[in-house]
């Protein structure tokens, strides 16, 4: 009977413990706000009038000439692949990121029936027309842009809410 007590006991008290962290990354995600991994503060916030023209799908970013050239500088020989070229496959609007040291354009893409394994998010700091990007090619991932280690963190912890399942090397 006390054996049968302290695990309805254990289990209570984890039940608490997962709710808890839960509700916690709940509010985080319901504020817009993520911490990464060096503590640092990034936050979804409303485009600005000045940079509305940025508040679109990744197919509609790459029209723009000022983020198409950084972003083709960013990806190199890449521009090869279709999808990277064109960022055509599924997205979601870019949004604009705070952080203490800048605002971030992200955008995002995926190649088409391969999300999970085949996807791209893009930093783009239009201050100084500047792409950082982690992408991730057969899950594994590639940094972009010589992005360094905060910019990696910052890319690493948007990826992780942007392909909560995405199977890839996250370390």
């Amino acid at each position: 009977m006390e054996n049968r007590t302290a695990r309805i006991a254990l289990f209570l008290i984890s039940l608490v413990v997962i709710h808890l962290a839960t509700e916690k990354i709940v509010r985080s995600l319901a504020n817009g706000e993520e911490q990464t991994k060096d503590g640092s503060r990034a936050k979804y916030i409303p485009f600005p009038n000045e940079l509305k023209k940025y508040e679109v799908y990744a197919w509609g970013i790459i029209k723009l000439s000022d983020f198409n050239k950084s972003y083709k500088a960013t990806i190199g020989l890449r521009v090869k692949e279709k999808w990277l070229r064109l960022l055509d496959g599924p997205s979601t609007k870019n949004k604009l990121v705070a952080t203490q040291k800048a605002n971030f354009i992200a955008v995002n893409s995926c190649k088409q029936n391969d999300c999970d394994t085949d996807h791209i998010l893009i930093l783009f700091d239009p201050s100084i027309n500047k792409c950082w990007a982690l992408l991730v090619e057969n899950g594994v991932i590639a940094w972009l842009g010589d992005p360094d280690d905060w910019m990696k963190n910052l890319l690493r912890e948007l990826g992780r809410l942007t392909w909560p399942s995405a199977s890839s090397d996250r370390k």
